[in-house]
């Protein structure tokens, strides 16, 4: 079996000669973050099934009609702040990024939104969708090959609310302005809509994903806002997807045990990355209980590779395998993109070379 027909029947529940291996964060001849990373992106190419995006997200709360003013100030050699001014019909919202030049971890300072009367504002903004362009998706999947899977990247219509106006203010608005946010969010849904009806009207029926989900759902918010925020925006789009002969991949991080289920019952065909205790609450075991067939990605904590030693990585590895033992929808996977420090410590490298050539051998890679 290839890697896209092994990918490919995990997300459609069909059968599989043996579970998934993933690198999240392995593109084809992409140019690395550091050369230290090398060996890894060399081996991982080898043994890896590839399931990647294609698509930058077009930033649908925006559309491009948007006016927009830039300017930058240097922090150090590194750092910069990014100051992005949006000209509005009624007033002028800004933002300010700490951005790196080497790569590192961006850090929104200031978000756009700062009250209900922004919020307003911005989608009150006369908009115009991005063009759809699937050169990148094509260039993509031509790199992957049968080596596995290409994924168009969407928005996620939670997240796109929540990205606005930081965590904090996030909170208060649901709890002081939710006929807002429910209607910024049902905005934000019409146009996601949009952008995967153009996607499917080419042709293609490719493999959708999103990251976002876990910003709304307990402990983080509530199960109701969870239902209003998630499930009732995604449901629709995977509906979508699905009658245009389509799948879903998602990722949530966090504490999935109440929610799982609402992920497979909305369409999701591949969960990522299901983390084990403290950061999440259920073993893979438990998550296939109760994810009603869903496909299931994890579930390797990435703080075990950064901190931890080889025996821990096998360990985690063995308990993966043994709890998914005859259920034919998992990838093995990590919990986080490996390729996302600029300084990479020997430890972490080794615990990298450690989980891909461990991972291989559990797996009967090659044979």
């Amino acid at each position: 079996m290839t890697s896209k027909e092994r990918l490919m029947n995990i997300l459609k529940g069909k059968d599989v000669d043996r579970a998934a291996f993933k690198l999240w964060g392995l593109y084809p001849k992409d140019k690395l973050l550091s050369p230290k990373y090398k060996e890894v992106y060399e081996l991982a190419m080898r043994v890896t099934d590839i399931f990647t995006q294609s698509h930058p997200i077009n930033y649908e709360e925006f559309g491009t009609g948007t006016e927009y003013i830039y300017t930058e100030k240097d922090i150090d050699g590194n750092f910069y702040d990014r100051n992005v001014s949006m000209i509005t019909p009624t007033r002028t919202l800004n933002t300010v990024v700490r951005a790196s030049r080497l790569g590192e971890p961006e850090y929104t300072l200031e978000h756009y939104v700062k009250d209900a009367q922004d919020l307003r504002a911005l989608v009150d903004v006369e908009y115009e969708p991005y063009p759809v362009d699937l050169k990148p998706f094509h260039e993509q999947s031509g790199l992957v090959g049968d080596r596995g899977v290409v994924y168009y990247n969407l928005d996620h219509t939670g997240y796109m609310v929540q990205r606005l106006m930081g965590p904090e203010l996030f909170s208060y608005m649901l709890y002081d302005e939710p006929e807002l946010i429910l209607e910024t969010a049902r905005i934000f849904q019409r146009r996601l809509i949009k952008e995967v009806k153009a996607v499917l009207e080419t042709g293609i029926t490719p493999v959708f994903g999103w990251c976002g989900p876990e910003i709304c759902i307990p402990p983080h918010t509530s199960l109701d806002v969870f239902e209003s925020l998630v499930f009732d925006m995604d449901k629709p789009i995977c509906d979508l997807i699905h009658n245009g002969g389509g799948y879903v991949w998602g990722h949530c991080h966090g504490q999935m045990k109440r929610v799982i289920g609402r992920f497979a019952d909305m369409g999701v065909d591949l969960l990522n990355p299901i983390e084990p205790p403290p950061l999440g609450d259920v073993s893979l075991a438990e998550a296939i209980s109760l994810g009603k067939g869903i496909g299931v990605e994890g579930n390797i904590e990435i703080m075990w590779l950064l901190q931890d030693n080889e025996d821990v990585i096998r360990a985690a590895i063995d308990t993966a395998l043994s709890d998914t033992t005859g259920y034919g929808r998992f990838v093995l996977g990590l919990s986080a993109g490996f390729e996302e420090y600029v300084n990479p410590s020997d430890n972490y490298l080794n615990n990298l070379m450690v989980y891909l050539k461990y991972g291989a051998e559990k797996l009967g890679v090659g044979r």
